[in-house]
């Protein structure tokens, strides 16, 4: 009884299948192989194993109702076996996609750039700088600066520019923003200079006096002998913010978010007289109520709603109203923002938080 097996297409494994041709082919020799003595050519370590499944079990037992002997025969000479499965099927595929996509990315510049970026610019700089950057959460936690509960106390400085120059030849805009009341200054000025900083500060020093504490940058303005002699000698605490960290100065930065979209939009016409609007929108941010607060700058400084020139009778009338409780309610709303300053803080520290960790005391000699 020799004949070659065709590929079963069946979920069960290979050793299973086989198994399971033999037994079928047995059966249907019954007529013929009684009191007859027959071969199954087969592989003899799929007859040896000594595990078998409940349903190879059976079908082994069914088997012993014949006469026959297992002939082995090595797996090169059972290739027609899986003739079938390995047999490689010629397929001729008309693929247009492929080279449509192909040609449209060959026609794309950008494509093209970064392709020869990718083909020319050297890749061992990129490994040396992050191999062994650290992995995990970053280390330090968020500490926000502490408020006074009294304007004027502590101011965030920068310069935003170059701008484009104007007539007068202002290229940049010096901004000041009180941390408790979020009141903001804007000063365009040609350069940013100590020289330049110190006149607009000397200009509201003529009116609102000196504050305790002034946070900037590291910029070469802020640096400077002359910037740092003047804070000295009116008693002013001069704070720097690490470098590479804006955040530290996160007040004045997010004004300058604000200011330069809305410079750019009012004067589309002609990008060169941006200066005219600085004071319209000093005056809009500083009427405009904040998110920290929950209230005005302007109210919060000086305790009654600024006077814009919309709505002037309705907002006269309620003003009326407002100044016979201005003393009582200056210092509750004062409160009141201090109070909703340190619960975003709060929220902000707890947010930024839970991707940090204690820093690491590093002594000299660490590897870091």
């Amino acid at each position: 009884m020799e004949e070659k097996q065709n590929c079963i297409q069946t979920p069960v494994n290979k050793g299973t299948a086989q198994f399971c041709y033999k037994k079928q082919k047995m059966e249907s020799y019954i007529p013929f192989t009684t009191c007859r003595k027959r071969q199954i050519q087969q592989k003899k370590k799929d007859y040896a194993k000594k595990e078998l499944i409940t349903r190879i079990a059976r079908w082994a037992l069914q088997l012993e109702e014949f006469d026959y002997e297992i002939e082995h025969r090595a797996g090169s000479r059972m290739k027609h076996v899986d003739a079938l499965s390995r047999y490689p099927v010629m397929m001729v595929c008309n693929d247009t996609l492929t080279s449509k996509l192909k040609n449209a990315q060959e026609e794309d510049d950008n494509i093209q750039t970064l392709k020869s970026l990718l083909e020319k610019q050297e890749s061992e700089e990129f490994f040396e700088r992050n191999a062994n950057k650290k992995t995990g959460k970053k280390e330090g936690f968020l500490n926000p600066i502490s408020k006074e509960s009294i304007p004027l106390s502590t101011y965030h400085v920068d310069f935003i520019g170059p701008l484009p120059s104007t007539n007068k030849n202002y290229q940049h805009i010096f901004t000041v923003v009180d941390a408790f009341t979020k009141f903001t200054w804007l000063y365009p000025v040609k350069t940013v200079s100590a020289e330049s900083a110190l006149e607009k500060l000397k200009q509201q020093q003529k009116t609102f006096g000196n504050p305790i504490r002034i946070i900037s940058d590291r910029g070469s303005a802020f640096t400077s002998k002359l910037f740092n002699d003047y804070c000295d000698e009116e008693n002013i605490q001069h704070l720097q913010i690490a470098t590479g960290v804006p955040r530290g100065n996160g007040q004045v930065e997010r004004i300058h978010r604000t200011l330069i979209p809305v410079l750019t939009k009012l004067s589309l016409d002609d990008s060169t007289k941006w200066y005219k609007y600085v004071d319209r929108l000093q005056r809009i941010l500083n009427s405009t109520i904040s998110r920290s607060t929950k209230w005005t700058p302007f109210e919060l400084l000086v305790g009654i709603k600024m006077r814009n020139k919309e709505d002037i009778l309705i907002k006269d009338l309620l003003l009326e109203e407002m100044a016979k409780e201005l003393l009582e309610q200056r210092e509750f709303l004062r409160n009141d923002a201090k109070k909703n300053i340190e619960t975003l803080q709060s929220e902000n520290r707890k947010t930024y938080n839970r991707r940090r960790k204690k820093a690491s005391l590093y002594k000299e000699g660490d590897s870091v």
